[in-house]
């Protein structure tokens, strides 16, 4: 399964300008499976489920997606060497991982993390849980995580 997505290109801080990009969104396949997206190449973007019961509830992935959603077209940036969290509710946090200083729109980040709630939830425990991340190319993952 594909999904259809589009997103500005990831900006790097050397890049960063304080006026918006100018340039139309770029699409991407965003493929279901590391596998696939070896095959389609280096710079794929794929969808990895990682659910099980230490998996943060989907309801709270969902309340840190809509509040990420108000940022809307501002990017949010990989900052640390690690991880760059943008939002944290209950048992959930999303976040950014990857190249330092790079980023995608929030509401990307916001999407993304929807399209892997879709993509990834599972009834465990009688809770809906959901985990995985989103890969974006080399640079950058959109991470689920229990906090």
């Amino acid at each position: 399964m594909k999904f259809r997505i589009s997103l500005w290109e990831c900006s790097s801080r050397a890049a960063h300008t304080s006026a918006p990009p100018t340039t139309a969104p770029t699409p991407f396949e965003l493929l279901t499976s590391p596998a696939a997206a070896a095959a389609a190449g280096s710079a794929a973007n794929y969808l990895v489920c990682e659910t099980n019961g230490r998996s943060p509830l989907s309801k709270h992935v969902q309340v840190v997606a809509n509040a990420i959603k108000t940022v809307g077209l501002q990017p949010c940036r990989q900052l640390f060497a690690e991880c760059t969290n943008w939002g944290q509710v209950g048992t959930a946090k999303v976040g950014l991982c990857g190249q330092q200083w790079w980023s995608i729109r929030c509401s990307a980040v916001a999407f993304l993390a929807e399209e892997t709630i879709r993509a990834c939830t599972k009834r465990i425990d009688g809770q809906s849980r959901v985990g995985g991340y989103v890969a974006i190319g080399d640079l950058l993952r959109v991470v689920l995580r229990h906090t």
